[in-house]
């Protein structure tokens, strides 16, 4: 999508659910934004550019230290959307509960799509979306990525919450949250 025109999705069959990371943009019908612990996703996305960029050298620190991250800062995103303007069709999941209860929360989110469902089937897609299962698909398949330039690095890496506690030492948690001190303490982290 990019921030352009959405003309293009206009011939798909309703109901059309599409993962971006756009800034803010009211034209969108209804959103569901996912809202992560930086920390997390900053060493989630230091981890991605390892897998995905042929030469990437940077240490977690020089990462975090960066503002040019990819559509944009975090504090900038988060606070385009949750803080500055609100989009009126806005469903904030916090990947923290999705994590805790996929099942409720995917129900919320069928609820606020308006569409309807079953729940014996959204068990059985939480369960074949499962971390173990996520996994195994990678080991099998691969992560669909055009290389992996870090032979090393895994997309599918973790999946446990607060594992940026076991990656970044004092001073790059000091800076990253120097940095997204304002808007994390906003939006509860």
């Amino acid at each position: 999508y990019g921030g352009g025109s959405l003309k293009a999705y206009e011939t798909l069959p309703d109901p059309r659910f599409m993962f971006m990371h756009a800034p803010f943009n009211a034209a969108l019908p209804r959103v569901i934004y996912v809202l992560r612990d930086p920390r997390d996703t900053m060493v989630s996305y230091w981890h991605y550019h390892r897998l995905t960029v042929e030469g990437f050298d940077l240490s977690l620190h020089d990462f975090i230290a960066k503002d040019d991250h990819w559509p944009c800062r975090w504090d900038e995103h988060v606070a385009g959307w949750l803080l500055k303007k609100r989009h009126p069709r806005l469903l904030i999941v916090r990947y923290e509960e999705l994590h805790r209860d996929a099942l409720a929360t995917l129900s919320r989110v069928f609820e606020f799509s308006g569409m309807r469902y079953d729940m014996v089937e959204l068990e059985k897609a939480v369960e074949a979306s499962s971390f173990d299962r996520m996994q195994a698909a990678e080991n099998e398949k691969g992560a669909g990525l055009v290389s992996a330039p870090m032979k090393n690095e895994r997309f599918v890496r973790k999946g446990k919450i607060g594992a940026w506690k076991d990656e970044m030492d004092a001073e790059c948690t000091r800076l990253l949250e120097e940095k997204y001190k304002a808007v994390m303490n906003k939006v509860g982290y």
